[in-house]
């Protein structure tokens, strides 16, 4: 033995010894290093992976009727009212096959107010011809080839309307100065030259050649005569309903006297034609200045799209004898082409002074083609024209001109608002067949109308002199009445947003603002519904449909806090006051729901069902609160849970107070008491309890604890008492169940375990959930029940370890093994260890019992240290330590064997290095650990 010693130390021996000694050495350092490594090596190969157990737990589960599942939190599934359920296609709306559901009449005559329209249509064409036009609209109607045939010879057989030229004369810059004082008092004089007589005028000035506007050279002379017969565009009736408000611009500016040369005037020209009167109309003065400003409209009758001309001159005025609009007023009296051209030379005339019968009192004028117009109108600087070389011209004058029409076949309709509606229903019309056509949701259309839509749509603003704030109205009115099949809110705020920007005080008459109104109240009434009903209509697991609900709100904040809502509308209440009033409904509304949803027979069933449903409608407060917060800046979480709060207060004093033995009371008493062999009971006074805590969690740190809430308190102690007792019993016969339907699971092929670690696991970690869900109030029974679960929880852990060792010994793993073990035996041991670690590692559980909080609530509250944290932890640590243990007592057993055998080949390959290769002798070496 000593010189095996001295062999193994190099003692004592020479060279040669002692290299063969340092060999054996290393030899043997390097198996023990191969036996760590393998011990290693069965210890760290248990990784773990997620497994569907379904199938192989069921059976657990069901053998004490699933008594720890069924206080895991509740699923959201669980927590819904019925009525929370949406339609297909994630609650988006399509347009499929589109139905016009109106009066077949009505539609009827809004299709031959399309044909009309475009039949008659005004300004420069823009590319899309009249054939395309119907074409569109037959198809969005859905008329018929009979049907349209029919419809045009309606719209054929209508009058024509009559084309208006509207001129909005708004400024002129830069004109001559023609009075002594370097500046000019500017009025302007305007009108239709009719095209078919403008070669008939004779000539009342000397022949000048020019250019116009247009580029043409004209007569000078025929220009100013077709000025000077100027028709104007009002009947008799508008003229007179026109006739203060010149007067008022003129009363009294001008006093020089005009007379005709031989006294008299001709009320028929040569031909014997009768003139209309009022051809012209003329301007207020506007005094000292070279840059007036008149914003003035006038309107005149076009005969002749094709042909008729506007022309306008301005004229400085000198305030003498008699005022122009007393010249122009006497058109009154002036009949026939020769007397309207004197007529006019007197009234340029009248615009000169005495002293100076040579001077030019002309500034300037314009004439332009009424054919050239393009539909949208026009508004632009217009460059002055001389009308004769001793006419000394400059400047520009601001004009915006279009046209429009009168329809002269309505004229037995009262109603003023048609031209509106028409233009409303149009705009429904044509939407609706895009969304269909497009096949998309409808809450994705915003607005988009083809060429074709757009034409005829302008066409028939035009006509109907419907101005771009009727526009914005028609388009707000049409789309907010889609709201039933789910139009974009945020589409409606921007034809909103333009519509309040575009609005002035008396734009709108009564009519259309009443109307308006109308439309104002039917959005305000549809968005408080849908606040009402925002947790079914806007989901709050639907990011889109929370944007959604965000842009209705920013509408509606957007209608009632502006002017033209306080218009329509006054004397309403505030908007953040109406969402608040609207969130208080809505949770009142959802409480009587979830009360009718929970109902049942036994009154502690419908109390937890119901509290269920308020948290889970309290579970949405982070999803909807931020959105009426920022937009309406109500707290939204606030003013619903003290609605739950106090409708939850109200129900549970009326069930308390019933002396009824089937009522809440009752049950709740019985529950504390029974000793019941299925716990049912027990069972679902601990899920109130959990809901109830729940509820309470969702409350703002402002509001305090009722002090009936701490009645409760009581009550739930003995409850959780009784549950932790229960918890042992059943925790101990489910670990023995599955030690007993153990059923081996491979999940790849170096990890090997079975199905028993994994409803152990599951088990412990459902208990440590529901324990932490629980509430004792009272603080020394709440560490003796925490110290019970933990307690349980590792001779759990210690009887399932105990378990399945005996079961492995039973295998044959046990005595003195055999150098070789079975393939089964050795899967077997690999699937026992691995148990044995995935249950080691769920006994952790410090953080999940949250211990570092607990300890400073109970430190702040009972102000002394919690020494009970130490206790709690010494049990855990001492469970975590007999299971190590007993894994390394296992794998020592697997290991020790083999030392014998690893000693011998390592003393050969030491003794024998010459007698044979290294590698052969260490092959015996590398042949154990391979196998």
């Amino acid at each position: 033995m000593e010189r095996l010693d001295s062999l193994i130390t190099g003692k004592n021996l020479p060279e040669s010894a002692r290299n063969a000694s340092e060999r054996l050495r290393t030899a043997s350092e390097w198996a023990e290093r191969q036996v760590l490594r393998a011990s290693k090596l069965v210890r760290s190969s248990t990784i773990p992976t997620p497994l569907s157990q379904t199938e192989i737990s069921q059976q657990v589960q069901n053998s004490d009727g699933g008594f720890f599942e069924q206080f895991l939190a509740p699923t959201s599934d669980e927590m819904k009212v019925p009525d929370e359920t949406t339609g297909s296609n994630d609650g988006k709306l399509f347009i499929k096959k589109l139905s016009l559901n109106a009066d077949d009449t009505r539609m009827e005559d809004l299709y031959v107010e399309v044909l009309y329209t475009i039949k008659h249509r005004v300004g420069l064409p823009n590319g899309v011809s009249n054939e395309q036009l119907i074409q569109y609209a037959q198809r969005a109607f859905g008329i018929t080839g009979r049907e349209h045939d029919r419809l045009m010879n309606r719209a054929k057989q209508e009058k024509p309307p009559i084309v208006l030229l509207n001129v909005l004369l708004l400024e002129a810059r830069d004109l001559i100065a023609k009075d002594v004082n370097g500046f000019s008092d500017p009025f302007t004089m305007m009108g239709v030259v009719p095209g078919n007589r403008r070669q008939s005028i004779t000539s009342v000035q000397s022949t000048r050649v020019g250019t116009t506007t247009n580029g043409r050279e004209v007569d000078k002379s025929k220009e100013s005569e077709n000025f000077n017969t100027l028709q104007g565009a009002q009947t008799d009736d508008q003229t007179k309903s026109k006739s203060p408000i010149l007067t008022e611009h003129f009363g009294g500016s001008f006093r020089r006297k005009i007379g005709g040369n031989d006294g008299t005037l001709r009320n028929h020209d040569k031909d014997g034609r009768q003139i209309p009167a009022k051809l012209i109309k003329a301007s207020s003065v506007q005094r000292k200045t070279l840059n007036p400003k008149w914003n003035e409209k006038f309107q005149f009758v076009v005969d002749d799209v094709s042909t008729d001309y506007f022309h306008m001159d301005i004229w400085d005025h000198d305030d003498e004898d008699q005022s122009v609009i007393d010249a122009v007023t006497s058109l009154n009296h002036v009949s026939g082409f020769k007397g309207l051209g004197r007529y006019f030379k007197e009234v340029a005339q009248s615009a000169r002074t005495e002293t100076d019968e040579c001077s030019d009192d002309f500034l300037g004028c314009i004439t332009i083609k009424i054919e050239d117009l393009p539909s949208v109108g026009i508004e632009d600087w217009f460059s002055l024209e001389k009308r004769s070389d001793r006419s000394e011209v400059s400047g520009q004058v601001k004009l915006k001109l279009w046209l429009s029409t009168r329809e002269e076949r309505n004229e037995f309709d009262d109603d003023d608002l048609l031209d509106v509606k028409q233009h409303i229903e149009l705009i429904r019309v044509f939407a609706l067949f895009e969304i269909s056509q497009a096949g998309m949701p409808v809450s994705a259309y915003m607005g988009t109308l083809p060429e074709t839509a757009l034409t005829i749509l302008h066409q028939h603003s035009v006509q109907g002199d419907l101005t771009v704030l009727h526009d914005l109205l028609c388009s707000w009115m049409a789309y907010s009445s889609m709201l039933n099949i789910d139009i974009s809110y945020h589409f409606l705020h921007t034809i909103l947003a333009e519509l309040i920007n575009k609005w002035a005080p008396l734009i709108l008459n009564k009519d259309a603002e009443d109307m308006l109104g109308d439309s104002f109240t039917s959005f305000d009434s549809h968005c408080r519904t849908a606040i009402i009903n925002h947790r079914q209509r806007f989901r709050a697991d639907h990011r889109d449909e929370l944007e959604s609900l965000a842009e209705m709100l920013r509408c509606l904040k957007l209608m009632r806090e502006s002017w033209l809502f306080e218009k329509c509308l006054p004397l309403q209440r505030s908007f953040e006051a109406t969402i608040s009033a609207q969130i208080e409904l809505s949770a009142g509304e959802y409480f009587k729901k979830a009360l009718k949803s929970a109902t049942n027979k036994d009154p502690c069933g419908q109390l937890e069902s119901l509290l269920l449903l308020l948290n889970s409608a309290c579970a949405k407060f982070p999803a909807y609160n931020p959105i009426f917060t920022s937009i309406a800046s109500v707290d939204y979480a606030s003013i619903a849970y003290s609605q739950f709060d106090r409708m939850l207060v109200e129900y549970l004093c009326s069930e308390l107070m019933s002396e009824d033995a089937e009522k809440l009371k009752c049950s709740l008493l019985r529950a504390t008491k029974m000793e019941d062999d299925d716990l049912r009971s027990l069972s679902t006074l601990i899920k109130i309890h959990f809901a109830l805590t729940d509820f309470y969690g969702f409350r703002n740190s402002n509001q305090k604890l009722r002090k009936e809430d701490g009645q409760w308190g009581i009550m739930f102690d003995k409850a959780i008492s009784r549950w932790v007792d229960a918890v042992r019993v059943r925790a101990f016969a489910r670990a023995d169940l599955a030690c007993h339907l153990d059923t081996p699971i491979q999940s790849t092929a170096d990890i090997r375990q079975s199905s028993s670690y994994v409803d152990v696991c599951r088990m412990i970690d459902m208990i440590v959930q529901a324990w932490s869900r629980m509430k004792v109030t009272d603080s020394s029974l709440w560490f003796d029940l925490c110290f019970k679960v933990v307690q349980d929880i590792c001779k759990i852990c210690e009887y399932y370890v105990d378990k399945i060792l005996a079961q492995l010994a039973t295998e044959g793993f046990c005595g003195e093994l055999q150098m070789f073990i079975p393939a089964a035996l050795l899967c077997i041991f690999c699937s026992t260890i691995n148990n044995i670690e995935q249950v080691r590692r769920s006994v952790s559980i410090h953080h999940k019992l949250r211990f570092d909080e607990l300890v400073s609530q109970f430190e702040s509250t009972c102000h002394h240290s919690a020494t009970w944290k130490m206790e709690i932890e010494s049990e855990i640590d001492e469970c975590d330590k007999y299971m190590s243990d007993q894994i390394d007592a296992t794998i020592e057993r697997l290991t020790g064997r083999l030392i014998p055998t690893l000693k011998k080949h390592v003393f050969h390959l030491a003794w024998s290095p010459t007698a044979c290769a290294v590698e052969s002798a260490i092959k015996p070496l590398t042949d154990i650990k391979n196998s």
